[in-house]
């Protein structure tokens, strides 16, 4: 299933664009570990565009940041967790149960924080014929868009995305 390159805000379009850049750049990654596609830069190359059109999707966000959201409920888990721990033991004040406690905190917030975070793979492979030259049509609809806009803001967005488009063909001809 095909999404349209017009359909939605230009801020929900450049996220998808984001993610599927980022699992294609984890794809390159995982494959330069197992040799199986020895690239040792094209991925980094692809995780600096994902950071660049997330930064011109930033400027069209509203309302609270996604991150912050992510990090403060997994912080308020990691803390009720650490409570509870805390509040149910027999002798609250015994070393065991107190390192229980201060270890569950960190460790429970870092595993609510990635499984807000998890997101579903996109299927793309670095090797797809197709991929790049699609994202490259998204990307530049988005860029038109940002340029047409009344807001600053939304236009400074375009600028992140032709850096976003200069890291992406400095990755293919690593290629």
């Amino acid at each position: 299933m095909t999404d349209d390159v017009f359909g939605g805000t230009v801020e929900h379009r450049l996220r998808r664009a984001a993610g599927r850049v980022r699992a294609t750049a984890r794809d390159a990654q995982a494959r330069d570990w197992v040799a199986e596609r020895p690239d040792r830069v094209g991925f980094a190359r692809l995780a600096q565009a994902d950071y660049e059109i997330g930064q011109a999707a930033d400027r069209f966000g509203a309302g609270l940041p996604w991150n912050w959201l992510r990090t403060t409920a997994g912080m308020m888990v990691g803390a009720a967790v650490s409570l509870t721990i805390l509040l149910t033991a027999g002798d609250a004040s015994s070393l065991p149960v107190l390192l229980v406690a201060i270890g569950a905190f960190p460790v429970v917030t870092q595993a609510v924080t990635s499984l807000v975070t998890a997101r579903r793979r996109d299927g793309r492979s670095i090797d797809d014929p197709y991929f790049r030259g699609d994202l490259t049509r998204r990307l530049e609809a988005c860029a038109a868009a940002a340029r047409a806009d009344r807001s600053e803001n939304h236009r400074a967005a375009a600028d992140d995305i032709g850096r976003a488009l200069v890291w992406l063909a400095a990755a293919r001809r690593e290629d």
